[in-house]
């Protein structure tokens, strides 16, 4: 709008724009966005063909011990690793021993200070987890010295009755041990012999254990042998706990009066079958799974490998486990290597899991790259730029005159 001076009025007129103003204004901001907008070099490559890598899913009885299963089970997360698969613990928890042969030893340290409340406290907790586990963790030695200090600590309490009854105990599981005497005390020593009489004076009975294949029977902290054992024993407590190769430990506190019979039970713990393994792998979105399950199977430690293929089960080898838990995790670590390179190399031939996916040269555009966004931009701009003309939307008539009276500002 320009403003004329008439006489002594100011009025103003409209000055209107070329109708080529917009359309060159237009050209000129979306010419500079489109000049201006982030370059991305040469049209990106074509896509690879990729397929999704194998997953392994591995599995141990908990009857195995933990340290020899974690160092497994690094060997086969190792070997994965290096193939790009991920790796799936399924085995169930083995549990560890009570700790009841570190609360004889604080017992016998405390009883050594003359601190006898604080011993026959330790003590009372050994007992009720030997109880429970059948001495599961405790050598023969270590239960005798359970049940021979918690007495000694009693008789020093003044509890004569407890303490005679834990001497019998002691003396019931092993009447051969004899006491130092530069060790314990004159009275403690003839308290004990006098419980190995009352003890040997009973007539033996037999106690006859059946456990699972390949277990290991341990009779009051003593290993008695596998599957099958009887052994003649005196009245009295006695313990029993089982090694199951497939199952966690079983132990029980027996009180034999008569011949007695204990059937281990099999409580086996198995792997998922393999349709839940194809499920689980299926969600997963990986490729064909490989199992690498441990077992026992004769008497044997073996680790098998199988994959899952589409048309069935396959095997992938096995690993025969000895008695140098290096050599075994070495072993089974170079087998899954191996067993992965045969599984990816299969899966790169199978039509269903090939899926066109980026090359890793692939150039990805982020989305403020686009050539498109800024032409839209540059317009947009223009658009603000030309939007005074456009409002402006006179046909040739005069414009209102506008005045101005001066006088208040003189």
């Amino acid at each position: 709008m320009e403003s004329r001076a008439v006489g002594d009025v100011n009025t103003c007129v409209p000055v209107r724009a070329p109708e080529s103003a917009l359309a060159l204004a237009i050209a000129v901001v979306c010419g500079a966005a489109v000049l201006l907008c982030p370059r991305t070099g040469a049209a990106a490559p074509a896509a690879t063909e990729a397929v999704p890598a194998p997953i392994v899913f591995f599995w141990s009885s908990p009857g195995r011990a933990e340290p020899e299963k974690r160092r497994m089970l690094a060997a086969v997360q190792a070997a994965a690793a290096a193939a790009g698969a991920r790796v799936f613990d399924l085995s169930p928890p083995a549990g560890d021993p009570p700790d009841a042969a570190t609360r004889v030893s604080r017992a016998v340290a405390a009883y050594d200070s003359m601190r006898f409340a604080d011993a026959i406290v330790e003590l009372d907790a050994a007992a009720s987890q030997a109880a429970e586990h059948g001495a599961w963790g405790l050598t023969r030695d270590a239960l005798v010295d359970l049940f021979l200090y918690r007495a000694l600590a009693k008789t020093e309490s003044g509890d004569e009755a407890g303490a005679w009854s834990d001497f019998v105990r002691a003396a019931t599981i092993d009447p051969a041990r004899v006491l130092d005497p530069a060790r314990f005390r004159p009275s403690a020593v003839k308290s004990f012999a006098r419980a190995v009489q009352e003890a040997a004076a009973r007539a033996p009975v037999a106690l006859s254990v059946s456990a699972p294949a390949s277990a290991r029977i341990y009779i009051d902290g003593r290993a008695s042998g596998g599957e099958q054992v009887s052994e003649a024993l005196l009245p009295g407590e006695h313990y029993v706990w089982v090694a199951r190769p497939e199952a966690a430990p079983f132990g029980r506190a027996i009180t034999l009066a008569a011949p007695f019979a204990l059937v281990v039970p099999d409580d086996a713990a198995r792997l998922p079958v393999d349709r839940e393994l194809r499920r689980r792998a299926g969600r997963l979105a990986s490729g064909t799974p490989l199992v690498v399950a441990l077992s026992r199977q004769g008497g044997i430690d073996a680790a098998e490998l199988r994959s899952l293929d589409p048309d069935g089960t396959r095997g992938r080898g096995a690993v025969r486990l000895g008695p140098s838990p290096e050599a075994n995790a070495r072993d089974l670590g170079q087998v899954v290597e191996r067993a992965l390179r045969e599984v990816a190399a299969a899966d790169r031939s199978r039509p269903d899991l090939v899926a066109a996916r980026p090359s890793p040269g692939t150039d990805r555009r982020r989305w403020y790259q686009s050539r498109w966004l800024w032409v839209a931009v540059g317009a947009a701009g223009a658009l603000i730029a030309v939007t005074p003309f456009l409002l402006d939307s006179s046909d040739g008539t005069p414009g209102i005159p506008g005045t101005l009276d001066p006088g208040p500002l003189e």
